[in-house]
């Protein structure tokens, strides 16, 4: 018996879209695949549908910090998003305080994200 799998296509999205970004905690981190060292800084993000390896642009809302990262997980759980729809996007602490989170990354941040590569 042969058994198939068929996932469905991935759809291009938007390459600039409005978000709410949250940050998570990022103990343990891969990345590229890797356990990152103590102290290694990992900028960062998680998104829902972007695919992983993604190059992508967030800026704040208001023009003041933006900065380039790579979707390396997907995220916010969905029960995050049913609960706020446009909250599509989780940092890494250190891309957090790069954009101007508080002092423990608290909040939420209304970005801009342009898709550079996928």
């Amino acid at each position: 018996m042969l058994l198939v799998s068929v996932l469905p296509a991935v759809q291009a999205g938007p390459s600039q879209m409005t978000a709410i970004a949250s940050w998570y905690q990022a103990s343990g981190v891969l990345k590229n695949g890797h356990r990152v060292g103590k102290g290694e800084k990992i900028i960062a993000a998680a998104h829902p549908w972007l695919p992983m390896g993604t190059k992508i642009r967030v800026t704040t809302q208001d023009g003041q910090k933006s900065i380039v990262l790579e979707v390396e997980d997907l995220g916010p759980a969905r029960w995050v998003i049913r609960k706020n729809p446009d909250r599509t996007l989780d940092l890494t602490p250190d891309a957090a305080k790069a954009l101007g989170f508080g002092p423990g990354g608290e909040g939420l941040l209304p970005v801009t994200i342009e898709v550079l590569s996928d």
